[in-house]
């Protein structure tokens, strides 16, 4: 399994290395150009999950194919003469709406809602609130002290 796996990476490697080499801007622009493959849509759909309940596994679904599709169309293909931030975040809000119409035809069978199984004490720490406070006071001393600073 390992031999397996290593030739699988070293083929791999191999294949990318030339998009690697004609990066302008580096590796790490080139890592941070292709976390909208699968940044953008997994980080849509977790969201949806969040504050969308009516969004369906169907529709979740679409909107992972629909993002990976886009951004590749988008940078890849099309070579958009935007930013590759800005393709974020139509891609952002197109896998919303693509999500959001797949869902009114596939829609979800019956809604989630989170329910207390009473198994963990869920009582808040006595000392939640005045640590954020010292949190929040301590960050902004640390910001004010770096940011007078070169």
């Amino acid at each position: 399994m390992g031999k397996g796996t290593s030739a699988i990476l070293a083929i791999f490697a191999i294949s990318v290395a030339p998009f690697v080499a004609r990066a302008p801007e580096g590796l790490y622009q080139l890592l941070q150009q292709l976390n909208g493959i699968f940044f953008i849509p997994m980080a849509t759909v977790i969201l949806a999950g969040f504050f969308f309940p009516r969004v369906s596994a169907t529709g979740a679904k679409a909107g992972l194919i629909f993002g990976l599709a886009f951004y590749i169309l988008m940078y890849f293909i099309f070579e958009a003469e935007i930013h590759f931030v800005h393709i974020w975040g139509l891609e952002f809000v197109l896998n919303v709406i693509v999500m959001h119409v797949v869902s009114y035809y596939y829609p979800v069978r019956k809604i989630f809602t989170i329910t207390d199984a009473g198994v963990v004490k869920l009582d808040q720490w006595k000392y939640a609130k005045s640590m954020s406070v010292v949190l929040v006071a301590i960050t902004l001393f640390i910001y004010i002290l770096l940011g007078n600073v070169g």
